[in-house]
């Protein structure tokens, strides 16, 4: 077994037990179980499968059931079980790499009647995370500070960059929903300035990008009735390799009949114009991918 290269030694174990439903509906189901079992010092896992189709497709199901195993523990939890399918699609596609040096080790009758298939593979882990970064779904975690010094005008900036996103068809992640002691650990390290957190992050909440950004205003004079503020603000992009792109917004004005609603509306302007250069950029980086 190799140490130190993300490989992990795994068996996989499919049997073939044929299952039948009533003719009335003309096809056969799919059942798998998945079972655990390390050997010590060699890190095995045995999986098995049930399957009412062919040898091939028994074989298949339990490769699919080992790829999960394997990326299970990148992912939440809640996110794993909701993206389960797109994960299990996305590693099958590549599974002839990350299942590296696959072999049958056994293929004999069971005492069902079936047949039992035992295959071994190195598991690439590295190339089970490559792939899943590689196709991440349209998702963006949002960050934003307390916008004009206090937190009850943060849901300016915040419902600025949401719709912004939701405009080029990115879903905001719900972060308060997926606060695990994991993801409080990674969004700690990431907001701290810690640029290598990116990549666990968007890989733990499947997340193409991260946005973060804050803007804050103050008044700036009174022409008769009128109030004028301006805001200033900035925005940062990063995708789940790390890379970067940051926009600002500065001296933007805002008008109202006292200084608090002349504030807001400097906020509201520069959080949108913020939100504006996000979202093209999320489409351009998309492009460009």
């Amino acid at each position: 077994m190799r140490e130190g290269t993300g490989f992990r030694g795994a068996v996989l174990r499919a049997i073939l037990a044929g299952i039948f439903l009533l003719p009335v509906f003309g096809w056969s189901a799919v059942q798998a179980e998945g079972g655990m079992d390390r050997t010590a010092g060699r890190g095995e896992t045995l999986f098995r499968a049930r399957i009412g189709e062919s040898r091939g497709a028994a074989m298949a199901e339990a490769e699919k059931s080992v790829l999960l195993e394997a990326v299970r523990p990148m992912v939440h939890p809640l996110v794993f079980d909701k993206e389960k399918v797109f994960l299990a699609k996305t590693l099958m596609e590549r599974r002839e790499e990350i299942l590296e040096g696959k072999r049958i080790v056994s293929d004999e009758g069971s005492g069902s009647g079936g047949r039992e298939v035992v295959m071994a593979a190195y598991v690439r882990e590295d190339l089970v995370e490559e792939a899943i970064l590689g196709k991440l779904p349209r998702r963006v975690i949002i960050f934003t500070g307390p916008a004009d010094g206090t937190a009850s005008k943060g849901y300016v900036v915040d419902n600025a960059f949401s719709s912004a996103a939701r405009k080029r068809g990115y879903n905001k992640v719900d972060l308060t929903k997926l606060n695990d002691e994991r993801s409080k650990s990674l969004v700690a390290s990431f907001r701290s300035g810690d640029r290598t957190a990116a990549r666990p992050l968007c890989l733990y909440l499947l997340a193409k990008f991260i946005m973060e950004g804050s803007a804050s205003a103050r008044f700036s004079e009174r022409t008769g009735d009128i109030y004028s503020s301006r805001a200033d603000g900035a925005v940062k992009l990063t995708g789940a390799k790390g890379e970067p792109s940051s926009f600002a917004a500065n001296e933007i004005k805002g008008f109202g009949s006292n200084d608090s609603s002349a504030n807001l509306d400097a906020l509201k302007k520069a959080s949108a114009l913020l939100a504006s250069k996000a979202a093209k950029s999320l489409s351009f980086k998309e492009q460009k991918r």
